[in-house]
């Protein structure tokens, strides 16, 4: 039955007051503007409410019943979705979905995915060509060249086309067993079902639907998920509540959208390697996001505020899926995403858009697809050596304290990546002293930035598992290594050679060493150690990081974004070691071997010796990041 107090689809998605006259509504009709019709749901959206509280009682009912699984959200006789027309999909066979070994697939709607998508139609990054083997569960097959994002104009498969029309919730399905057995990373293996802090728990007894088999088993890939690849899981549950709840909640296309999530969760959580193109849940859900910031790039709003929030409802869950792409995509994925959604980012912030976007007040936003934008946009440039999307305005307001940002609760985003939310800010000032001054930065400058990096204290969350805390240290003091080689590389123009340089990259090589190869801390040191990795001229230390970065499925599979960053130190590495033999021979093997610099050998205690398999090799400068990652990445 029709909810009689909800909106027509059309007005929900455009943020309009609808006057919900049926069958189709006359704001639409007046507006030019197709209506898609109300959602039909066997519960009232009163119920919405109800679930913006906290859990009142054991028997609250948010889901619909079974009766509706198959029943679409949207009007059958229409493939719209808002202002952008879709066309019907092809039918994917239900039995090419059952799943043998004792599983029993639920009820589906196949018009929630896109059927065989294409990468390359999807504005996915296709395979990189590299001499290097890389282990890998099973085969690429990403065929292609890179496009550049103007090259990439639609998003749907032009042989497959697909229509985003909405599957009734209890669309979920259990990891498939119909992928051969492969034998999977150690380090997976160790704590796939291991939830010390009890997070799943904490999930459930945080949510008032909880305890439905339906709406449990989409919990339950958000905990599977967060327990594996969040920092600190138990701080990330106030976030997981709001997507669940606003997914129940809502409806419509918002419960479609996580559903789609759920089913990605599914696929990479599996035990067996999975195919993230099989049944391509994740491409369609890539595609959808697109396009609703293609389409919110080219509409605008009459007023700012109204603007800014059709803006903000547009980039709504780019956190989820740049999230996504940093376990399943590559380098170029991400950047991609983040420089569409640019333009409705700035839109969507408060800012004046006159002036720079005041840093510490977007950290501390309720909004997490704008804090993770900003988060991202800067930690990516450190790590590839491109300008920031946007510069930021890193004055604290008066509202604001640098000494909030480094709290065991803070503002930022520590929770899911491990960066100290101090740091973010001082990120950002570097990226753009670093646009400004290149490696010619004032010394003393660099002097205050080095000591403002020194003097942060490491915030670890107490009555937590010893081996938790001993990780979450190591990763946060790793970042701060990290930060101080950036700062002697980049902004003084330094090699990797320079003692400075060698000292902090020694006193992290024994931090790295001195911790049990393990998901925490090594699954959260794959974006620092770009950076970390670049000063590593022993065979040794090279091949440690290396094996242990290999050891993790982020990293093991090709096309993705840890394989990326293992390819992209390789690269450097190999390049780093060729001048400094063309420079030996150049001076008619006079120099010193391995030297690439003008500090040489003397610079760190971990040097090794010649002929004995640990020989130092040659200098790395900070523009070698950039030839890297262009030469890798294709960005």
């Amino acid at each position: 039955m029709y909810s009689t107090g909800a909106g027509c689809l059309t007005c929900q998605v455009r943020n309009k007051t609808c006057d919900r006259t049926r069958p189709v509504c006359k704001r639409c009709t007046q507006g030019g503007v197709q209506c898609e019709g109300y959602p039909q749901e066997t519960w009232s959206l009163r119920h919405s409410h109800a679930l913006s509280r906290a859990k009142s009682s054991s028997n609250s009912q948010v889901y619909p019943s079974t009766a509706s699984h198959q029943a679409p959200f949207f009007d059958p006789s229409s493939h719209t979705l808002g202002q952008t027309s879709y066309p019907p999909v092809d039918p994917v066979p239900l039995a090419s979905y059952l799943t043998p070994g004792g599983y029993t697939a639920l009820p589906q709607d196949t018009s929630l995915f896109v059927s065989n998508p294409d990468p390359l139609s999807l504005g996915l990054s296709p395979a990189s060509s590299s001499n290097t083997t890389y282990y890998s569960p099973q085969a690429s097959n990403s065929p292609g060249q890179n496009l550049s994002p103007s090259e990439v104009t639609g998003y749907t498969s032009p042989q497959k086309p697909f229509s985003p029309e909405l599957a009734g919730p209890a669309f979920f399905n259990p990891p498939s067993k119909s992928i051969p057995s492969q034998h999977w990373p150690t380090l997976d293996d160790d704590s796939e079902e291991d939830d010390p802090e009890e997070v799943k728990d904490a999930l459930m007894s945080a949510l008032p639907m909880a305890g439905n088999p339906e709406s449990d088993s989409v919990i339950d890939c958000y905990a599977q998920w967060m327990i594996r690849f969040l920092f600190e899981p138990l701080r990330g549950i106030p976030t997981a509540k709001d997507i669940v709840i606003q997914g129940f909640a809502r409806g419509g296309e918002t419960l479609w959208r996580m559903m789609l999530l759920a089913n990605v969760a599914s696929q990479v959580l599996g035990s067996t390697p999975y195919d993230i193109d099989n049944p391509p849940y994740f491409a369609t859900f890539y595609s959808h996001i697109l396009e609703r910031l293609a389409t919110a790039t080219s509409h605008f709003e009459p007023s700012r505020e109204m603007d800014r929030c059709y803006a903000l409802s547009a980039i709504e869950q780019t956190f989820e899926l740049i999230c996504l792409l940093c376990k399943v995509g590559t380098l170029g994925d991400i950047i991609n995403v983040m420089q569409r959604a640019a333009p409705v980012f700035r839109r969507a912030c408060l800012d004046s858009p006159e002036k720079l976007v005041n840093l510490p007040n977007l950290l501390t936003t309720i909004d997490i697809s704008l804090q993770s934008y900003a988060t991202h946009d800067i930690i990516l440039s450190m790590l590839t050596h491109r300008p920031m999307f946007f510069r930021y305005d890193i004055t604290y307001p008066p509202h604001l304290s640098e000494s909030s940002f480094n709290t065991e609760d803070g503002p930022g985003l520590r929770w899911l990546y491990g960066v100290p939310d101090w740091l973010m800010v001082i990120l950002a000032r570097m990226n753009t002293l670093l646009e400004d001054y290149g490696g010619c930065v004032d010394a003393e400058v660099a002097k205050g930035l080095e000591e403002e990096i020194r003097s942060k204290r490491t915030i670890v969350a107490g009555s937590v598992d010893p081996s938790l805390s001993m990780g979450r240290i190591v990763v946060q003091e790793s970042w701060r290594f990290a930060a101080l080689i950036y700062l002697f590389m980049a902004l003084c123009g330094a090699d990797s050679k320079d003692a400075r340089i060698t000292r902090v990259h020694s006193k992290f090589m024994k931090l790295y060493t001195g911790v049990e190869a393990r998901r925490l801390p090594d699954s959260f040191l794959v974006f620092p150690m770009l950076v970390l990795g670049l000063p590593a001229s022993r065979t040794d230390d090279r091949t440690l990081i290396r094996t242990r970065m290999l050891d993790l499925m982020e990293c093991s599979r090709p096309n993705i974004l840890g394989n990326d960053v293992v390819r992209i130190l390789d690269d450097i590495w190999a390049r780093a070691d060729e001048r400094s033999r063309a420079g030996s021979e150049g001076s008619g093997g006079l120099g010193r071997a391995g030297s690439g610099g003008p500090e040489g050998s003397q610079s760190s205690g971990r040097s090794g010796s010649t002929g004995d398999g640990r020989g130092a090799g040659g200098a790395v400068v900070w523009s070698d990041l950039r030839l890297g990652c262009l030469r890798v990445a294709g960005m």
